[in-house]
């Protein structure tokens, strides 16, 4: 067994450990021997490896000349996680290797290590009650059991709002509430403090497609917790900082394209062509209108079917 990491080691060191726990589970699987104690180490060190690794690019990302903006433009960074290959059948494991994986930067957790204010992660809390809300109005919560929800959410001012006709929870007033968060996270540019960094309708819209997922119970919806909305917040200003727009992610259907004849279909065809010419020919030199069933009594039915029945037609 290896032993668990110190916090002293170094990325080099974190990856080598890796890779020998990898090989150990690999010669388990060839002995038969694979437990889930062995598996158990993969996490840990990766844990250990992702917090060197963010704490790497949070002191390289620090030394930026703005440092927030600098995070938001990066977004991610590479760290390690083991990949398990499974039979198909059985589902047990074949194959275990080490494999890159990509993982957000968490800007509340950035901030802390470079010593920046925090204070955007309060307002980015105090939108997520917000942003509860509207679910639940979207849901079709009662009056009273939005009161109840406020209770919990400290959203007294919100509902008593609503409850008065006004729209605390519309599209622009939820554009509002995100811009003040922006407005606390990312520097004024401008000498006029306005920030020149601003959110739209269609920031608002990505953060209502990925808000919720389903609960656990049934007709349940589970709302985004403080970590997971400012991730969400964070794509956002990385969208805003980067001037690029939101992306759909579906399976296109392939149209079908028409398989070209077989070979023995078009000479059978241009032997009925040429056969037809020919009786054409013959009764032009006799000056006589050819009968129908001069043409109709040739049989050409075996022709279509010939390539279905797998008959081979001479040339």
């Amino acid at each position: 067994m290896t032993k668990a990491p110190t916090g002293k080691e170094t990325l080099p060191q974190i990856e080598k450990v890796l890779g020998e726990i990898a090989d150990n589970c690999n010669n388990a699987i060839e002995n038969g021997s694979l437990t889930d104690e062995l598996l158990a180490q993969f996490p840990i060190w990766e844990k250990a490896y992702a917090d060197q690794m963010a704490l790497a690019v949070y002191r390289e990302l620090g030394k930026a000349d703005n440092p927030k903006i600098a995070a938001v433009k990066r977004h991610s960074f590479e760290v390690l996680r083991h990949k398990e290959t499974r039979d198909t059948e059985s589902k047990r494991i074949t194959k275990v290797e080490i494999v890159s994986k990509t993982k957000q930067i968490q800007l509340d957790k950035f901030c802390k290590a470079v010593k920046l204010d925090t204070g955007w992660v309060i307002e980015a809390s105090a939108f997520n009650q917000s942003m509860c809300l509207w679910a639940a109005q979207e849901l079709g919560y009662s009056e009273i059991e939005l009161k109840q929800l406020a209770k919990s959410y400290y959203l007294q001012k919100q509902v008593r709002e609503i409850a008065s006709g006004k729209t605390p929870t519309s599209n622009n007033a939820l554009c509002k509430a995100l811009q003040k968060v922006i407005d606390a996270f990312l520097p004024t540019e401008t000498e006029n403090s306005i920030n020149v960094y601003k959110c739209n309708n269609h920031d608002i819209a990505y953060l209502k497609m990925c808000y919720m997922k389903k609960g656990r119970e049934t007709l349940g919806l589970a709302v985004s917790k403080d970590g997971y909305l400012r991730s969400l917040i964070a794509d956002i200003l990385h969208r805003i900082v980067e001037n690029k727009r939101y992306n759909l992610e579906y399976k296109a259907v392939q149209e079908k394209t028409e398989k070209p004849a077989p070979k023995t279909q078009v000479k059978a065809k241009a032997k009925l062509q040429a056969t037809t010419k020919k009786v054409a020919r013959k009764s032009a030199d006799k000056k006589v209108i050819p009968a129908v069933s001069e043409i109709d009594d040739l049989d050409i039915s075996w022709l279509d079917n010939s390539v279905d029945l797998g008959i081979a037609i001479a040339a």
